[in-house]
């Protein structure tokens, strides 16, 4: 599902790969993921979705923060994510407790639509 106050699907140049754009108080959901942005890019020729203006992507147990996000797909499944400027991952650990990453980019890599490896530039940790 996806909701938007303005959506534009285009064709690419070589008229076979759609170009969808969503403008202004983006929703989305699917069975593995959730999220929501100002503005969402969608290019079906790379198969990459392009979260803008405070956007939080939600995979499983994960959210997923940053100024700009951009997230591929491989066969229809999520493959990685890359998280710019103010990247923040957090997981509940249990009732108490919860993982938290923060850096300046980071990328996140899926499997089975489950995050299981982050790399990223610059760390700090912190449990609560």
């Amino acid at each position: 599902y996806l909701h938007a106050d303005t959506l534009i699907t285009r064709l690419d140049s070589t008229k076979k790969n759609k170009n969808m754009k969503a403008y202004h108080k983006v929703k989305f959901f699917r069975n593995d993921m959730q999220g929501k942005c100002d503005s969402l890019e969608y290019t079906q020729a790379d198969s990459t979705m392009r979260m803008f203006v405070m956007p939080i992507l939600w995979a499983n147990e994960n959210q997923l923060t940053g100024e700009y996000i951009e997230v591929f797909f491989a066969n229809g499944q999520m493959h990685k994510a890359k998280l710019y400027t103010t990247p923040f991952i957090v997981s509940k650990e249990d009732n108490t407790k919860y993982n938290q990453v923060r850096g300046k980019l980071m990328t996140g890599y899926f499997r089975d639509n489950r995050l299981y490896k982050i790399c990223l530039l610059y760390t700090s940790r912190s449990g609560t």
